[in-house]
């Protein structure tokens, strides 16, 4: 997992690291993963999310998809100081610049022999949970 710069400066190794690829991509340097610099969205539902991916033509790939938890999970930088009475985003945002304020989709169902929630995560205040796969428009969820 990647650590901001607080951990790392507490000792906490695999400082987080990034690529800006030049063409709307950045590679994570830790987990080797390839990430949509900015976010999608929102969809009002995760299997309209789901559907979204793979239409994506990013970075020269067409092999687009949601996230699993631990992935998006490894993107929050908590070690981000903002002013509390105004949005920030726990996010590196000189590699992230137009991350959404809105909850985040991932491909991780919650666990149980029927899910009809997946987790989702905040990169505004940080709150991470299961949602409702089918929501109202006025709780759309983006994709990164």
């Amino acid at each position: 997992m990647p650590n901001g710069p607080a951990d790392v400066s507490d000792g906490a190794a695999n400082a987080a690291s990034y690529t800006d690829n030049g063409d709307g991509t950045v590679t994570d340097k830790v987990t080797g993963l390839m990430w949509e610099k900015g976010s999608s969205g929102p969809y009002a539902s995760w299997s309209q999310a789901v559907a979204h991916c793979p239409t994506l033509t990013l970075g020269g790939h067409n092999d687009w998809r949601l996230p699993t938890r631990i992935e998006l999970l490894s993107l929050v930088d908590y070690g981000v100081v903002g002013d509390l009475s105004g949005p920030r985003l726990l996010i590196n945002t000189k590699y992230f610049p137009m991350t959404a304020s809105n909850l985040h989709w991932t491909s991780t169902p919650r666990p149980g022999p029927a899910p009809t929630e997946a987790f989702v995560l905040d990169f505004n205040a940080g709150n991470a949970h299961y949602q409702t796969m089918t929501l109202t428009s006025a709780y759309a969820m983006c994709v990164r």
